[in-house]
């Protein structure tokens, strides 16, 4: 019985994150990766993302700190972070990454500003919640293993 309240916390907590619009479908495809052979799949690969994510966010701050801006590094450091946020469905910080990449094309350094800071703020929202969900899937791990032991 815990079990299958874990299991429909885990998937109501999902489908809050869609509903809110922190994820979107392709969260669904990578939730299709996870295997009895590596149950923690998906962790590892968020453990990932927000490694990168935020490598990525230190070195636009770091372009944009710069005496002389540098749109260019700031635009292909903005576009891999795009596609990162995507691939895992971060729905959000995909689309206020788009608007730094149109402030970098409009050379305009203001509203790269303005960009990066909320880049910086859904990716907050976003980490939180995918954090909060890692910690759902360890526990549910946690839990299936020591049903697992008492066998």
């Amino acid at each position: 019985m815990v079990g299958i309240n874990r299991a429909q916390q885990h998937r109501n907590f999902i489908r809050s994150m869609n509903e809110q619009g922190i994820l979107d479908h392709h969260f669904g495809y990578l939730e299709t990766l996870r295997s009895d052979d590596n149950p923690l799949h998906i962790s590892q690969v968020l453990g990932s993302f927000f490694r990168n994510a935020e490598s990525h966010i230190e070195e636009i701050t770091r372009y944009m700190s710069e005496a002389r801006f540098n749109f260019v590094k700031v635009h292909d450091t903005a576009h891999q972070l795009k596609g990162a946020s995507a691939n895992i469905g971060g729905c959000r910080v995909a689309l206020a990454c788009q608007e730094l990449l149109q402030a970098c094309y409009n050379k305009d350094k203001e509203g790269c500003s303005t960009s990066l800071e909320r880049v910086k703020h859904e990716y907050n929202i976003l980490h939180e919640n995918l954090h909060r969900f890692c910690e759902l899937e360890r526990a549910n791990h946690a839990a299936d293993e020591a049903r697992r032991s008492r066998r």
